[in-house]
C-alpha cells in the first residue's frame, strides 16, 4: 500500500505518472480522505 500525498497527485494531474497510474489500477495507492485544517502554533510570548 502506498499513501500518495497532495504533491504526488498534483504532479500526476499536470504531467502524468505512469508508475502512479499502474499503482492506481492495481489498487495499491491510498489517499487521506479527511482534510484537517492546518493551524500554526501560537506566536511565542516573551516575558516583559
Amino acid at each position: 500500500m502506498i499513501l500518495a500525498d497532495t504533491s504526488v497527485w498534483i504532479d500526476h494531474l499536470r504531467q502524468g505518472d505512469a508508475e502512479l497510474a499502474r499503482g492506481l489500477e492495481a489498487g495499491q495507492i491510498a489517499c487521506w480522505t479527511i482534510s484537517l485544517p492546518y493551524r500554526s502554533p501560537p506566536w511565542p510570548r516573551f516575558a516583559p
